[in-house]
């Protein structure tokens, strides 16, 4: 037997499980006073706790797949999100009124792709407009595509396409591309490939993404890294940065398809001061007729003024 009371007021959910048992969930509209009966099904008592923890709800998208779905690079550079993890739980319960067919729940363990979210659990509501089978993921390993569509809107995009199965997790570790990297104070030069100035040529098929510092930051510490990733490793890439900062070392990584270059400087940057940094990077042959060998991209950040660093 289960009473709800709602004041729509203050944030706290209590809730009292046969005069034993209490606990607080917090909720930005609701203030829920609740009594259960202590004889709660197995299944529903696995539900009720996972909502008192830490958890983004997410969807997948339903309706005819663009033909880009089937391209591995189109997925790896669309995303906003590629996140690792483990299927929990797939709860097959139909429910035709909130057109949900069934409820997956997945742990966060990696980020291969995309700022980390404020949680460390998804619940994947899957639609009955696109009932795909999570059952044969149960226990295992994914790895998810997701597109932020809104604040409140974040989904698994290309439907069964944006999820898939880590079958051998050593297979796709964080091995070093082959690239051959140049930046303040390195010891190798790379020697770009040339243009005719007269040449009209196409840019790239790919280009960099999750750049960090972010374009236009502003407050950014003092002891920041700068990285860049492509969805294909480049096998030549220069970093140039104003006003000139030395870099320390860089950390290369292959992450699935995808190369990701960090760079740590081997000082604290200035306070309140506005870098350019300028990333060369292609290949030494272009990857077809018509097409550029490298591409360049600029962008910029501020660090934090020490009058703000020390209020």
């Amino acid at each position: 037997m289960k009473a709800k009371l709602l004041f729509g007021i203050l944030g706290i959910v209590i809730v009292a499980t046969a005069g034993v048992s209490l606990f607080y969930y917090l909720n930005n509209h609701e203030f829920t006073i609740a009594w259960e009966s202590p004889f709660i099904q197995e299944q529903e008592s696995w539900l009720q706790q996972e909502k008192t923890k830490d958890m983004i709800t997410v969807g997948i998208e339903a309706g005819p797949m663009a033909r880009e779905c089937f391209n591995k690079s189109y997925l790896i550079e669309a995303a906003d999100y590629i996140i690792e993890g483990t299927i929990e739980k797939v709860e097959m319960k139909r429910d035709t009124e909130a057109g949900i067919y069934s409820y997956v729940y997945m742990s966060i363990e990696d980020y291969v792709k995309g700022k980390p979210l404020p949680a460390n659990k998804l619940q994947i509501n899957v639609s009955v407009r696109a009932p795909y089978n999570f059952t044969p993921y149960e226990g295992k390993k994914v790895k998810i595509y997701l597109k932020k569509c809104s604040e409140e809107d974040i989904r698994i995009f290309c439907g069964d396409y944006g999820i898939e199965e880590i079958k051998n997790q050593q297979s796709i570790s964080h091995y070093e591309p082959v690239t051959e990297v140049e930046y303040p104070g390195s010891p190798i030069n790379v020697t770009l490939p040339t243009i005719p100035p007269n040449q009209s040529l196409m840019p790239l098929p790919y280009h960099p993404f999750d750049r960090f510092p972010e374009p236009g930051a502003k407050d950014v510490p003092l002891d920041t890294y700068i990285s860049v990733s492509f969805p294909r490793p480049p096998s030549i890439l220069k970093l140039e940065i104003e006003p000139d900062v030395k870099i320390g070392h860089v950390k290369k990584e292959l992450i699935l398809y995808s190369g990701k270059y960090t760079f740590y400087p081997a000082k604290p940057l200035q306070s309140g001061t506005n870098y350019t940094i300028t990333i060369t990077a292609g290949q030494r042959e272009p990857p077809g007729p018509g097409f550029a060998p490298t591409l360049t991209t600029s962008w910029q950040f501020t660090t934090i003024s020490k009058q703000d660093e020390n209020p």
